[in-house]
Protein backbone atom coordinates (compact mmCIF):
# COMPACT_ATOMS: atom_id res chain seq x y z
CA UNK A 1 0.00 0.00 0.00
CA UNK A 2 2.95 2.31 1.02
CA UNK A 3 4.31 1.51 -2.64
CA UNK A 4 0.89 2.35 -4.32
CA UNK A 5 0.72 5.95 -2.37
CA UNK A 6 4.60 6.36 -3.35
CA UNK A 7 4.17 5.68 -7.11
CA UNK A 8 0.43 8.30 -6.87
CA UNK A 9 2.49 11.20 -5.56
CA UNK A 10 5.31 10.64 -8.08
CA UNK A 11 2.47 11.33 -10.34
CA UNK A 12 1.17 14.05 -8.73
CA UNK A 13 4.24 15.69 -8.60
CA UNK A 14 4.49 15.04 -12.82
CA UNK A 15 1.63 16.16 -13.74
CA UNK A 16 2.55 19.73 -11.49
CA UNK A 17 5.69 19.94 -13.27
CA UNK A 18 3.88 19.66 -17.07
CA UNK A 19 0.92 21.80 -16.35
CA UNK A 20 3.70 24.26 -14.53
CA UNK A 21 5.34 24.28 -17.99
CA UNK A 22 2.58 24.09 -20.36
CA UNK A 23 0.63 27.78 -19.30
CA UNK A 24 -2.46 28.10 -21.34
CA UNK A 25 -2.10 30.77 -24.03
CA UNK A 26 -5.13 32.53 -25.32
CA UNK A 27 -4.78 32.57 -29.01
CA UNK A 28 -4.28 36.54 -30.16
CA UNK A 29 -7.28 38.02 -31.49
CA UNK A 30 -7.71 38.70 -34.92
CA UNK A 31 -8.72 42.08 -36.12
CA UNK A 32 -10.41 41.27 -39.15
CA UNK A 33 -8.32 43.66 -41.22
CA UNK A 34 -9.45 42.20 -44.69
CA UNK A 35 -13.18 41.35 -45.53
CA UNK A 36 -14.36 39.58 -48.24
CA UNK A 37 -17.60 41.37 -49.06
CA UNK A 38 -21.04 39.57 -48.80
CA UNK A 39 -23.25 42.04 -49.28
CA UNK A 40 -25.15 43.20 -52.88
CA UNK A 41 -25.08 46.61 -51.34
CA UNK A 42 -21.51 47.47 -51.79
CA UNK A 43 -19.57 47.17 -55.43
CA UNK A 44 -16.35 45.07 -55.09
CA UNK A 45 -13.81 48.22 -54.96
CA UNK A 46 -15.53 49.44 -51.52
CA UNK A 47 -12.82 49.21 -49.19
CA UNK A 48 -14.71 48.73 -45.99
CA UNK A 49 -18.01 46.34 -46.23
CA UNK A 50 -19.79 46.42 -43.40
CA UNK A 51 -20.60 42.82 -43.20
CA UNK A 52 -18.54 40.14 -44.65
CA UNK A 53 -16.48 36.99 -44.65
CA UNK A 54 -12.30 37.90 -42.94
CA UNK A 55 -10.14 36.60 -44.98
CA UNK A 56 -7.32 35.63 -41.96
CA UNK A 57 -10.05 33.57 -40.03
CA UNK A 58 -12.84 32.79 -42.04
CA UNK A 59 -15.40 34.18 -39.68
CA UNK A 60 -18.52 35.88 -41.22
CA UNK A 61 -18.24 39.55 -39.45
CA UNK A 62 -20.17 42.53 -38.74
CA UNK A 63 -17.54 45.65 -38.99
CA UNK A 64 -17.34 47.94 -35.93
CA UNK A 65 -14.62 50.08 -36.54
CA UNK A 66 -12.02 50.37 -40.03
CA UNK A 67 -9.00 49.45 -38.40
CA UNK A 68 -5.61 51.15 -39.76
CA UNK A 69 -2.13 49.22 -38.67
CA UNK A 70 0.19 50.56 -41.75
CA UNK A 71 0.90 53.75 -43.83
CA UNK A 72 -1.06 52.07 -46.84
CA UNK A 73 -3.52 51.86 -44.81
CA UNK A 74 -3.45 55.20 -43.44
CA UNK A 75 -3.08 56.75 -46.93
CA UNK A 76 -5.90 54.68 -48.26
CA UNK A 77 -8.87 56.14 -45.42
CA UNK A 78 -7.09 59.64 -46.11
CA UNK A 79 -7.55 59.45 -50.52
CA UNK A 80 -10.99 57.74 -49.36
CA UNK A 81 -11.78 60.66 -46.96
CA UNK A 82 -10.67 63.27 -49.52
CA UNK A 83 -12.52 61.72 -52.41
CA UNK A 84 -15.95 61.86 -49.97
CA UNK A 85 -16.23 57.97 -50.49
CA UNK A 86 -18.67 56.38 -48.61
CA UNK A 87 -16.83 54.47 -45.19
CA UNK A 88 -20.12 52.92 -44.04
CA UNK A 89 -18.55 52.33 -40.71
CA UNK A 90 -17.24 56.06 -39.41
CA UNK A 91 -15.23 54.50 -36.30
CA UNK A 92 -11.60 54.64 -36.90
CA UNK A 93 -9.38 52.69 -34.44
CA UNK A 94 -5.24 52.14 -34.95
CA UNK A 95 -4.04 48.78 -34.58
CA UNK A 96 -0.18 49.50 -34.00
CA UNK A 97 2.15 52.58 -34.29
CA UNK A 98 2.49 53.89 -38.08
CA UNK A 99 5.36 55.17 -39.72
CA UNK A 100 4.93 57.73 -42.56
CA UNK A 101 8.31 58.52 -43.36
CA UNK A 102 8.32 59.05 -47.38
CA UNK A 103 4.58 59.51 -47.83
CA UNK A 104 3.46 62.65 -48.38
CA UNK A 105 -0.36 63.19 -47.05
CA UNK A 106 -3.17 64.67 -48.08
CA UNK A 107 -4.75 66.49 -45.44
CA UNK A 108 -8.45 65.53 -46.24
CA UNK A 109 -11.14 67.95 -45.62
CA UNK A 110 -14.18 66.26 -43.98
CA UNK A 111 -17.13 68.01 -46.07
CA UNK A 112 -20.44 67.33 -44.15
CA UNK A 113 -21.90 69.92 -47.20
CA UNK A 114 -22.65 66.76 -48.86
CA UNK A 115 -22.90 63.25 -48.94
CA UNK A 116 -21.52 61.40 -47.74
CA UNK A 117 -20.16 63.16 -44.34
CA UNK A 118 -23.65 64.74 -43.72
CA UNK A 119 -24.89 64.58 -40.05
CA UNK A 120 -22.17 61.89 -39.53
CA UNK A 121 -19.43 61.51 -36.72
CA UNK A 122 -16.26 60.69 -37.75
CA UNK A 123 -14.24 58.95 -34.60
CA UNK A 124 -10.79 58.51 -34.83
CA UNK A 125 -9.10 56.31 -31.72
CA UNK A 126 -5.43 55.88 -31.78
CA UNK A 127 -5.83 53.45 -28.77
CA UNK A 128 -2.12 55.16 -27.61
CA UNK A 129 -0.29 54.42 -30.69
CA UNK A 130 1.93 57.40 -32.59
CA UNK A 131 2.02 58.64 -36.02
CA UNK A 132 5.51 59.60 -36.89
CA UNK A 133 6.86 61.87 -39.80
CA UNK A 134 3.23 62.79 -40.79
CA UNK A 135 4.15 65.38 -43.53
CA UNK A 136 1.83 67.52 -45.87
CA UNK A 137 2.05 70.79 -47.69
CA UNK A 138 4.35 73.12 -48.94
CA UNK A 139 5.33 76.81 -48.87
CA UNK A 140 3.57 76.71 -51.93
CA UNK A 141 -0.22 75.51 -50.88
CA UNK A 142 -2.76 77.68 -49.33
CA UNK A 143 -5.09 74.06 -48.61
CA UNK A 144 -5.53 73.54 -44.85
CA UNK A 145 -3.00 71.40 -43.75
CA UNK A 146 -2.99 68.98 -40.83
CA UNK A 147 -4.32 65.27 -40.25
CA UNK A 148 -7.31 66.72 -41.27
CA UNK A 149 -7.36 69.48 -42.61
CA UNK A 150 -10.67 70.68 -42.54
CA UNK A 151 -13.81 70.50 -41.19
CA UNK A 152 -16.98 71.85 -42.93
CA UNK A 153 -20.71 72.05 -42.26
CA UNK A 154 -22.90 69.53 -40.72
CA UNK A 155 -20.55 67.51 -38.92
CA UNK A 156 -18.75 66.05 -35.79
CA UNK A 157 -15.10 64.88 -35.58
CA UNK A 158 -13.84 63.05 -32.46
CA UNK A 159 -10.22 62.49 -32.17
CA UNK A 160 -8.74 60.88 -29.22
CA UNK A 161 -5.43 58.73 -27.52
CA UNK A 162 -3.07 59.67 -30.42
CA UNK A 163 -0.24 61.03 -30.64
CA UNK A 164 1.62 62.94 -33.80
CA UNK A 165 5.40 62.70 -34.02
CA UNK A 166 7.82 64.67 -35.85
CA UNK A 167 4.75 66.22 -38.02
CA UNK A 168 5.30 69.01 -40.43
CA UNK A 169 2.57 70.98 -41.98
CA UNK A 170 3.07 73.92 -44.23
CA UNK A 171 0.95 76.41 -46.36
CA UNK A 172 1.25 79.98 -46.84
CA UNK A 173 -0.60 83.02 -46.29
CA UNK A 174 -3.53 83.38 -48.71
CA UNK A 175 -4.34 86.64 -46.91
CA UNK A 176 -7.53 85.45 -45.42
CA UNK A 177 -7.92 82.22 -43.63
CA UNK A 178 -4.98 79.62 -44.59
CA UNK A 179 -4.53 77.44 -41.69
CA UNK A 180 -2.23 74.89 -40.50
CA UNK A 181 -3.10 72.35 -37.08
CA UNK A 182 -1.52 69.27 -35.97
CA UNK A 183 -4.81 67.64 -35.45
CA UNK A 184 -7.20 69.81 -37.73
CA UNK A 185 -6.19 72.98 -39.93
CA UNK A 186 -9.27 74.84 -40.10
CA UNK A 187 -12.62 74.51 -38.03
CA UNK A 188 -15.19 75.82 -39.44
CA UNK A 189 -19.12 76.01 -39.31
CA UNK A 190 -19.19 71.92 -38.00
CA UNK A 191 -21.10 70.95 -35.48
CA UNK A 192 -18.65 70.01 -33.16
CA UNK A 193 -14.78 68.90 -32.83
CA UNK A 194 -13.46 67.57 -30.01
CA UNK A 195 -10.18 66.24 -29.44
CA UNK A 196 -8.96 64.16 -26.03
CA UNK A 197 -5.89 63.05 -25.20
CA UNK A 198 -4.34 64.35 -28.21
CA UNK A 199 -0.11 64.75 -28.30
CA UNK A 200 2.04 66.91 -30.58
CA UNK A 201 5.56 66.31 -29.78
CA UNK A 202 8.74 67.69 -31.39
CA UNK A 203 6.48 69.09 -34.92
CA UNK A 204 6.69 71.83 -37.19
CA UNK A 205 4.14 74.07 -38.30
CA UNK A 206 4.68 76.80 -40.85
CA UNK A 207 1.25 78.23 -41.33
CA UNK A 208 -0.48 80.89 -43.38
CA UNK A 209 -3.00 83.16 -41.32
CA UNK A 210 -3.32 80.56 -39.01
CA UNK A 211 -1.03 78.27 -36.89
CA UNK A 212 -2.01 76.40 -33.69
CA UNK A 213 -0.44 72.88 -32.13
CA UNK A 214 -4.16 71.30 -32.08
CA UNK A 215 -6.38 72.99 -34.54
CA UNK A 216 -5.14 76.58 -36.63
CA UNK A 217 -8.73 78.67 -36.70
CA UNK A 218 -12.19 77.64 -35.88
CA UNK A 219 -15.30 78.96 -36.08
CA UNK A 220 -19.15 79.01 -35.98
CA UNK A 221 -21.54 80.55 -38.58
CA UNK A 222 -23.68 82.93 -37.68
CA UNK A 223 -25.70 84.19 -40.97
CA UNK A 224 -29.43 83.85 -39.47
CA UNK A 225 -30.42 83.82 -43.37
CA UNK A 226 -28.37 80.74 -44.32
CA UNK A 227 -27.99 78.91 -41.54
CA UNK A 228 -26.89 79.37 -38.30
CA UNK A 229 -24.40 76.70 -36.99
CA UNK A 230 -23.01 76.60 -33.82
CA UNK A 231 -19.60 75.10 -33.79
CA UNK A 232 -18.22 73.49 -29.96
CA UNK A 233 -14.41 72.79 -30.00
CA UNK A 234 -13.65 70.15 -26.87
CA UNK A 235 -9.69 70.24 -26.41
CA UNK A 236 -9.32 67.87 -23.36
CA UNK A 237 -5.98 66.80 -21.57
CA UNK A 238 -4.06 67.53 -24.57
CA UNK A 239 -0.64 68.25 -24.65
CA UNK A 240 1.47 70.28 -27.44
CA UNK A 241 5.77 69.53 -26.50
CA UNK A 242 9.14 70.50 -28.35
CA UNK A 243 7.58 72.22 -31.26
CA UNK A 244 7.67 74.95 -33.81
CA UNK A 245 4.51 77.18 -34.64
CA UNK A 246 4.68 80.02 -36.45
CA UNK A 247 2.48 81.88 -38.99
CA UNK A 248 1.97 85.49 -40.30
CA UNK A 249 -0.98 85.45 -38.71
CA UNK A 250 -2.81 84.33 -35.02
CA UNK A 251 -0.42 82.02 -33.37
CA UNK A 252 -0.53 79.52 -30.47
CA UNK A 253 0.39 76.08 -29.26
CA UNK A 254 -3.14 75.00 -28.15
CA UNK A 255 -4.55 77.06 -31.73
CA UNK A 256 -3.80 80.47 -33.56
CA UNK A 257 -7.62 81.46 -33.73
CA UNK A 258 -9.80 79.98 -31.45
CA UNK A 259 -13.23 81.63 -32.01
CA UNK A 260 -13.73 83.86 -35.51
CA UNK A 261 -17.51 83.91 -35.06
CA UNK A 262 -20.01 84.72 -31.79
CA UNK A 263 -21.57 81.05 -32.12
CA UNK A 264 -18.52 79.28 -31.39
CA UNK A 265 -17.74 78.19 -28.12
CA UNK A 266 -14.01 76.57 -27.01
CA UNK A 267 -13.61 74.27 -23.82
CA UNK A 268 -10.23 73.96 -22.62
CA UNK A 269 -9.71 71.76 -19.99
CA UNK A 270 -6.80 69.78 -18.42
CA UNK A 271 -4.10 70.13 -20.87
CA UNK A 272 -0.28 71.83 -20.69
CA UNK A 273 2.37 73.18 -23.68
CA UNK A 274 5.85 72.61 -23.11
CA UNK A 275 8.80 74.28 -24.45
CA UNK A 276 7.64 75.15 -28.05
CA UNK A 277 8.48 78.18 -29.88
CA UNK A 278 5.75 80.32 -31.25
CA UNK A 279 5.98 83.10 -33.50
CA UNK A 280 3.95 85.13 -36.04
CA UNK A 281 6.11 86.46 -38.51
CA UNK A 282 3.80 88.98 -39.65
CA UNK A 283 3.66 92.87 -39.06
CA UNK A 284 1.27 92.39 -36.22
CA UNK A 285 2.80 92.94 -32.73
CA UNK A 286 0.02 91.00 -30.92
CA UNK A 287 -1.29 87.82 -32.75
CA UNK A 288 1.02 85.46 -30.77
CA UNK A 289 0.63 83.70 -27.39
CA UNK A 290 1.91 81.02 -25.75
CA UNK A 291 -1.37 79.61 -25.40
CA UNK A 292 -3.41 81.20 -27.88
CA UNK A 293 -3.13 83.80 -30.78
CA UNK A 294 -6.46 85.35 -30.65
CA UNK A 295 -10.01 84.86 -28.76
CA UNK A 296 -11.97 86.07 -31.35
CA UNK A 297 -16.04 86.53 -31.20
CA UNK A 298 -16.73 83.10 -29.64
CA UNK A 299 -16.94 82.05 -26.10
CA UNK A 300 -13.49 80.50 -24.50
CA UNK A 301 -13.14 78.64 -21.04
CA UNK A 302 -9.86 77.23 -20.11
CA UNK A 303 -9.23 75.17 -16.55
CA UNK A 304 -6.94 73.45 -15.86
CA UNK A 305 -4.37 73.99 -18.11
CA UNK A 306 -0.60 74.37 -17.55
CA UNK A 307 2.38 75.92 -18.99
CA UNK A 308 5.82 74.35 -18.57
CA UNK A 309 9.40 75.15 -19.37
CA UNK A 310 10.48 77.64 -22.02
CA UNK A 311 8.08 78.79 -23.93
CA UNK A 312 9.26 81.60 -26.01
CA UNK A 313 6.79 84.33 -27.92
CA UNK A 314 8.02 86.61 -30.51
CA UNK A 315 5.56 88.73 -33.09
CA UNK A 316 6.68 90.97 -35.75
CA UNK A 317 10.37 89.14 -34.78
CA UNK A 318 10.26 91.24 -31.39
CA UNK A 319 9.97 88.92 -28.12
CA UNK A 320 6.37 89.29 -26.25
CA UNK A 321 5.69 88.18 -23.06
CA UNK A 322 1.41 86.56 -23.55
CA UNK A 323 0.07 83.70 -22.75
CA UNK A 324 -2.85 85.14 -25.46
CA UNK A 325 -2.11 87.36 -28.15
CA UNK A 326 -5.24 89.21 -28.22
CA UNK A 327 -8.80 89.61 -27.14
CA UNK A 328 -11.02 91.03 -30.17
CA UNK A 329 -15.02 90.03 -28.20
CA UNK A 330 -16.13 92.86 -29.79
CA UNK A 331 -18.81 92.23 -27.48
CA UNK A 332 -19.44 89.22 -28.85
CA UNK A 333 -17.00 86.80 -27.00
CA UNK A 334 -15.51 86.07 -23.82
CA UNK A 335 -12.63 84.13 -22.22
CA UNK A 336 -12.53 82.69 -18.66
CA UNK A 337 -9.56 80.85 -16.99
CA UNK A 338 -10.27 78.84 -14.06
CA UNK A 339 -13.71 80.31 -13.40
CA UNK A 340 -12.24 84.00 -13.73
CA UNK A 341 -13.00 86.36 -16.55
CA UNK A 342 -10.48 87.95 -18.15
CA UNK A 343 -11.47 91.64 -20.28
CA UNK A 344 -7.84 92.66 -20.88
CA UNK A 345 -4.60 91.39 -21.55
CA UNK A 346 -2.57 94.59 -19.71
Amino acid sequence: MKKIYGMLIVLLAALLVITACDPKTEPEECLHPVLEDVSAYFDAENHYPKTGVCKDCGETITREAITIGTAEDLMQLGKDIADKYDLVCYDVVLAADIDMTGKEWMSPSLDGYSTPFNGKTLVIDGKGHTIAHLTAGSEDSTAHQGLIGSTWSSVSLVIKNLTLNDATFTNKDDGIISSVGGFVGNIQATTSVTLENCHLVSSHLNGGHYAGGLYGYGAAYSDENDGPVHTLITIENCYVSGSTIKSEGSTGSICGHAAGDKGTTVEILGSRITDNEIMCTGSSNEKAGRLIGTIGAGNVTISETSIVGENPVSSNKTPIDRDYGRLAFAGTGSLTVDGAPITSLE
